[in-house]
Protein backbone atom coordinates (compact mmCIF):
# COMPACT_ATOMS: atom_id res chain seq x y z
CA UNK A 1 0.00 0.00 0.00
CA UNK A 2 2.88 2.18 0.72
CA UNK A 3 4.20 1.61 -2.92
CA UNK A 4 1.02 2.42 -4.47
CA UNK A 5 1.05 5.61 -2.46
CA UNK A 6 4.43 6.79 -3.23
CA UNK A 7 4.20 5.94 -7.32
CA UNK A 8 0.73 7.53 -6.96
CA UNK A 9 2.69 10.66 -6.01
CA UNK A 10 5.20 10.38 -8.30
CA UNK A 11 2.99 9.83 -11.38
CA UNK A 12 0.96 13.03 -10.20
CA UNK A 13 4.21 15.18 -9.88
CA UNK A 14 5.26 14.48 -12.99
CA UNK A 15 1.82 14.85 -14.94
CA UNK A 16 1.33 18.66 -12.89
CA UNK A 17 5.37 19.61 -13.75
CA UNK A 18 4.83 18.34 -17.67
CA UNK A 19 1.80 20.18 -17.65
CA UNK A 20 3.07 23.56 -16.40
CA UNK A 21 6.22 23.15 -18.79
CA UNK A 22 3.84 23.32 -21.27
CA UNK A 23 2.17 26.15 -20.41
CA UNK A 24 5.54 27.96 -19.87
CA UNK A 25 7.56 26.42 -23.00
CA UNK A 26 5.19 28.93 -24.99
CA UNK A 27 5.55 32.16 -22.41
CA UNK A 28 7.54 34.53 -23.82
CA UNK A 29 10.54 36.10 -21.43
CA UNK A 30 12.99 38.34 -23.42
CA UNK A 31 11.46 41.18 -25.75
CA UNK A 32 10.69 40.05 -28.98
CA UNK A 33 13.01 40.40 -32.32
CA UNK A 34 11.97 43.58 -34.25
CA UNK A 35 13.29 45.45 -37.44
CA UNK A 36 13.24 48.93 -38.41
CA UNK A 37 14.72 50.82 -41.08
CA UNK A 38 17.70 53.41 -40.96
CA UNK A 39 19.15 55.99 -43.64
CA UNK A 40 22.20 58.05 -43.99
CA UNK A 41 21.74 61.55 -45.01
CA UNK A 42 21.50 62.41 -48.75
CA UNK A 43 25.23 63.83 -49.72
CA UNK A 44 26.17 64.41 -53.47
CA UNK A 45 28.81 62.35 -55.00
CA UNK A 46 32.08 64.58 -56.39
CA UNK A 47 29.37 66.93 -58.70
CA UNK A 48 27.33 63.89 -60.65
CA UNK A 49 31.14 61.85 -61.38
CA UNK A 50 30.24 58.84 -58.93
CA UNK A 51 33.54 59.29 -57.13
CA UNK A 52 34.44 56.31 -54.77
CA UNK A 53 35.65 58.77 -52.02
CA UNK A 54 32.78 60.49 -51.25
CA UNK A 55 31.38 57.02 -49.69
CA UNK A 56 33.15 58.69 -47.01
CA UNK A 57 29.79 61.12 -46.02
CA UNK A 58 28.07 58.24 -45.40
CA UNK A 59 27.70 56.61 -41.80
CA UNK A 60 26.09 53.59 -42.19
CA UNK A 61 24.98 52.76 -38.54
CA UNK A 62 22.15 50.74 -36.80
CA UNK A 63 22.29 52.85 -33.42
CA UNK A 64 20.22 49.80 -31.88
CA UNK A 65 21.00 46.17 -32.57
CA UNK A 66 22.51 45.44 -35.72
CA UNK A 67 22.50 45.08 -39.55
CA UNK A 68 20.98 42.50 -41.64
CA UNK A 69 20.79 44.26 -45.02
CA UNK A 70 22.07 47.28 -46.60
CA UNK A 71 21.76 49.30 -50.07
CA UNK A 72 23.21 51.86 -51.41
CA UNK A 73 20.49 54.88 -52.82
CA UNK A 74 20.52 57.01 -55.66
CA UNK A 75 18.69 60.20 -56.38
CA UNK A 76 20.31 61.95 -59.22
CA UNK A 77 23.86 63.14 -58.16
CA UNK A 78 22.81 62.14 -54.56
CA UNK A 79 23.55 59.06 -52.50
CA UNK A 80 22.88 57.40 -49.14
CA UNK A 81 22.36 53.86 -47.28
CA UNK A 82 19.60 52.74 -46.53
CA UNK A 83 19.93 49.74 -43.91
CA UNK A 84 17.55 47.26 -42.25
CA UNK A 85 18.32 46.61 -38.64
CA UNK A 86 17.20 43.99 -36.36
CA UNK A 87 16.86 44.43 -32.64
CA UNK A 88 16.71 41.39 -30.32
CA UNK A 89 17.88 40.11 -26.78
CA UNK A 90 20.85 38.12 -28.42
CA UNK A 91 22.83 41.07 -29.16
CA UNK A 92 24.67 43.07 -27.12
CA UNK A 93 24.42 46.99 -26.92
CA UNK A 94 28.21 47.01 -26.56
CA UNK A 95 30.37 47.66 -30.04
CA UNK A 96 33.99 47.10 -30.55
CA UNK A 97 35.78 49.34 -33.08
CA UNK A 98 37.56 47.49 -35.80
CA UNK A 99 39.49 48.32 -38.78
CA UNK A 100 40.34 47.06 -42.93
CA UNK A 101 44.07 48.03 -43.45
CA UNK A 102 44.60 50.77 -45.64
CA UNK A 103 44.56 50.35 -49.92
CA UNK A 104 44.93 52.11 -52.72
CA UNK A 105 42.98 53.19 -55.22
CA UNK A 106 43.01 54.18 -59.27
CA UNK A 107 41.27 56.87 -58.81
CA UNK A 108 38.08 58.83 -58.45
CA UNK A 109 36.16 56.02 -60.13
CA UNK A 110 37.53 53.01 -58.82
CA UNK A 111 34.62 51.28 -56.79
CA UNK A 112 36.00 47.93 -58.03
CA UNK A 113 39.21 48.47 -54.85
CA UNK A 114 36.41 47.81 -52.33
CA UNK A 115 37.21 43.90 -52.96
CA UNK A 116 40.52 44.96 -51.19
CA UNK A 117 38.38 45.69 -48.17
CA UNK A 118 37.08 42.19 -45.93
CA UNK A 119 34.66 43.47 -43.28
CA UNK A 120 34.07 40.80 -40.54
CA UNK A 121 33.35 40.78 -37.37
CA UNK A 122 35.11 37.75 -35.21
CA UNK A 123 32.74 34.46 -34.28
CA UNK A 124 29.98 35.71 -32.44
CA UNK A 125 29.47 38.91 -33.06
CA UNK A 126 27.60 40.83 -35.76
CA UNK A 127 28.09 44.42 -37.56
CA UNK A 128 26.24 47.22 -36.64
CA UNK A 129 28.14 49.79 -38.67
CA UNK A 130 30.65 51.00 -41.17
CA UNK A 131 32.24 53.75 -43.14
CA UNK A 132 34.71 54.61 -45.64
CA UNK A 133 37.22 56.61 -44.67
CA UNK A 134 40.47 58.45 -46.17
CA UNK A 135 43.65 57.75 -44.90
CA UNK A 136 44.73 61.45 -44.12
CA UNK A 137 48.72 60.74 -44.99
CA UNK A 138 47.42 59.44 -48.60
CA UNK A 139 43.69 60.13 -49.41
CA UNK A 140 44.06 57.91 -52.58
CA UNK A 141 43.83 55.37 -50.02
CA UNK A 142 40.71 54.24 -48.04
CA UNK A 143 39.90 51.53 -45.69
CA UNK A 144 36.43 50.61 -43.85
CA UNK A 145 35.79 51.78 -40.04
CA UNK A 146 33.21 49.25 -38.96
CA UNK A 147 31.54 47.84 -35.41
CA UNK A 148 30.84 44.73 -33.86
CA UNK A 149 28.31 43.89 -31.55
CA UNK A 150 28.88 40.19 -29.15
CA UNK A 151 25.81 38.27 -30.69
CA UNK A 152 24.27 34.66 -29.41
CA UNK A 153 24.07 32.54 -32.45
CA UNK A 154 22.97 29.62 -34.01
CA UNK A 155 24.58 28.90 -36.89
CA UNK A 156 25.91 31.37 -39.76
CA UNK A 157 26.31 31.24 -43.53
CA UNK A 158 27.40 32.72 -47.02
CA UNK A 159 25.53 34.01 -49.44
CA UNK A 160 26.35 36.04 -52.68
CA UNK A 161 24.41 38.92 -53.76
CA UNK A 162 23.63 38.90 -57.84
CA UNK A 163 26.37 39.88 -60.32
CA UNK A 164 25.97 43.14 -61.87
CA UNK A 165 27.77 45.19 -64.31
CA UNK A 166 30.36 47.87 -63.01
CA UNK A 167 29.71 50.04 -65.59
CA UNK A 168 32.75 52.97 -65.71
CA UNK A 169 33.29 51.83 -61.96
CA UNK A 170 31.52 55.09 -60.26
CA UNK A 171 29.86 54.42 -57.04
CA UNK A 172 26.16 54.73 -58.98
CA UNK A 173 27.01 50.69 -60.09
CA UNK A 174 26.75 49.79 -56.44
CA UNK A 175 22.79 50.36 -56.24
CA UNK A 176 21.93 47.52 -57.82
CA UNK A 177 23.20 45.14 -54.90
CA UNK A 178 21.18 43.90 -52.15
CA UNK A 179 23.33 43.03 -49.55
CA UNK A 180 21.87 40.98 -46.65
CA UNK A 181 18.05 39.74 -45.89
CA UNK A 182 15.89 43.07 -45.74
CA UNK A 183 13.37 43.48 -42.67
CA UNK A 184 14.68 39.82 -41.06
CA UNK A 185 13.67 39.47 -37.67
CA UNK A 186 16.42 36.17 -36.76
CA UNK A 187 19.28 37.16 -38.77
CA UNK A 188 22.14 39.50 -38.64
CA UNK A 189 25.09 39.91 -40.51
CA UNK A 190 28.84 39.16 -39.61
CA UNK A 191 30.98 39.83 -43.23
CA UNK A 192 30.70 41.38 -45.99
CA UNK A 193 33.05 41.84 -49.25
CA UNK A 194 32.70 43.47 -52.77
CA UNK A 195 33.65 41.28 -55.10
CA UNK A 196 34.59 41.44 -59.09
CA UNK A 197 35.55 40.08 -62.11
CA UNK A 198 36.66 40.94 -65.77
CA UNK A 199 35.88 40.36 -69.27
CA UNK A 200 32.78 41.03 -69.07
CA UNK A 201 33.48 43.57 -65.93
CA UNK A 202 31.33 43.15 -63.16
CA UNK A 203 30.87 43.02 -59.78
CA UNK A 204 28.64 41.37 -56.46
CA UNK A 205 28.91 40.75 -52.80
CA UNK A 206 29.56 37.85 -50.73
CA UNK A 207 28.40 38.57 -47.00
CA UNK A 208 27.78 35.77 -43.81
CA UNK A 209 25.07 35.64 -41.92
CA UNK A 210 24.37 34.54 -38.79
CA UNK A 211 21.01 33.01 -37.04
CA UNK A 212 20.31 34.75 -33.73
CA UNK A 213 19.53 32.22 -30.24
CA UNK A 214 15.99 32.48 -29.44
CA UNK A 215 16.65 33.14 -25.67
CA UNK A 216 13.22 31.84 -25.03
CA UNK A 217 13.91 28.62 -26.55
CA UNK A 218 17.02 28.27 -24.48
CA UNK A 219 15.21 29.27 -21.66
CA UNK A 220 12.61 26.75 -22.69
CA UNK A 221 15.39 24.08 -23.08
CA UNK A 222 16.49 24.93 -19.27
CA UNK A 223 13.12 24.30 -17.93
CA UNK A 224 12.30 21.03 -19.29
CA UNK A 225 15.87 19.65 -18.51
CA UNK A 226 14.59 20.58 -14.86
CA UNK A 227 11.42 19.34 -15.48
CA UNK A 228 13.10 16.08 -17.24
CA UNK A 229 16.12 15.90 -14.09
CA UNK A 230 12.84 16.13 -11.25
CA UNK A 231 11.01 13.91 -12.56
CA UNK A 232 13.94 11.35 -12.79
CA UNK A 233 15.12 11.97 -9.35
CA UNK A 234 11.57 11.20 -8.67
CA UNK A 235 11.63 7.89 -10.82
CA UNK A 236 14.95 7.10 -9.05
CA UNK A 237 13.31 7.42 -5.80
CA UNK A 238 10.29 5.76 -6.73
CA UNK A 239 12.36 2.85 -8.10
CA UNK A 240 14.30 2.13 -5.15
CA UNK A 241 10.95 2.54 -3.02
CA UNK A 242 10.51 -0.65 -5.12
CA UNK A 243 13.29 -2.59 -4.86
CA UNK A 244 13.23 -2.40 -0.76
CA UNK A 245 9.66 -3.23 -0.94
CA UNK A 246 10.44 -6.24 -3.29
CA UNK A 247 13.36 -7.12 -0.78
CA UNK A 248 11.48 -5.98 2.74
CA UNK A 249 8.05 -9.15 1.05
CA UNK A 250 10.99 -11.23 -0.20
CA UNK A 251 12.35 -11.45 3.49
CA UNK A 252 8.89 -11.96 5.03
CA UNK A 253 7.92 -14.37 2.12
CA UNK A 254 11.40 -16.06 3.61
CA UNK A 255 10.02 -16.06 7.60
CA UNK A 256 6.70 -17.72 6.11
CA UNK A 257 8.54 -20.17 4.70
CA UNK A 258 10.09 -20.95 7.63
CA UNK A 259 7.40 -20.31 9.80
CA UNK A 260 5.31 -23.05 7.32
CA UNK A 261 8.22 -25.64 7.94
CA UNK A 262 7.74 -25.02 11.74
CA UNK A 263 4.25 -26.00 11.54
CA UNK A 264 4.85 -28.96 9.35
CA UNK A 265 6.98 -30.07 11.95
CA UNK A 266 5.41 -29.17 15.10
CA UNK A 267 1.95 -30.58 13.89
CA UNK A 268 3.70 -33.42 13.33
CA UNK A 269 5.58 -33.42 16.78
CA UNK A 270 1.53 -33.06 18.23
CA UNK A 271 0.05 -35.73 16.09
CA UNK A 272 3.04 -38.20 17.39
CA UNK A 273 2.26 -37.01 21.06
CA UNK A 274 -1.55 -37.38 20.21
CA UNK A 275 -1.14 -41.12 19.49
CA UNK A 276 1.36 -41.80 22.17
CA UNK A 277 -1.22 -39.79 24.68
CA UNK A 278 -4.20 -42.16 23.31
CA UNK A 279 -2.13 -45.57 23.73
CA UNK A 280 -1.10 -44.52 27.05
CA UNK A 281 -5.06 -44.07 28.33
CA UNK A 282 -6.19 -47.35 26.41
CA UNK A 283 -3.52 -48.95 28.51
CA UNK A 284 -4.53 -46.93 31.72
CA UNK A 285 -8.46 -47.83 30.87
CA UNK A 286 -7.33 -51.99 30.17
CA UNK A 287 -5.14 -51.82 33.19
CA UNK A 288 -8.20 -50.27 35.02
CA UNK A 289 -10.69 -53.42 33.55
CA UNK A 290 -7.94 -55.82 34.68
CA UNK A 291 -7.57 -54.74 38.40
CA UNK A 292 -11.24 -54.92 38.77
CA UNK A 293 -11.37 -58.56 37.35
CA UNK A 294 -8.53 -59.39 39.63
CA UNK A 295 -10.05 -58.14 43.09
CA UNK A 296 -13.22 -59.99 42.22
CA UNK A 297 -11.57 -63.23 42.41
CA UNK A 298 -13.12 -65.71 44.54
CA UNK A 299 -10.16 -66.14 46.67
CA UNK A 300 -10.49 -62.60 47.53
CA UNK A 301 -14.01 -62.56 48.59
CA UNK A 302 -16.07 -64.15 51.14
Amino acid sequence: MKLITIISICLFFTLFVSTYTRRRVHRRTSAPNTFYDSYTGWNQADGGTGSIYYLDRQNANCSSGAMSYFQLLRSGNNIRYYLSCLKSSAISDSATEKYTGFNATSGKKCVNYLDRHNVVCPNGSVISGFKLERNPSNTSQIRYRYYCKPAQTVCCNSFHSSKQDMGDKSIWYLDRQHIGMNDSKTHAMQQFRLRTSYNPDQMWYDYTMCKLMDLDAVQAVKTVEATLQASTAAAQAAAQELASAKAAKKQLEQQLQNLQSQITQTTQAVEAAQAKSDAANQKVSQDTVNLTAAKASPGLTC
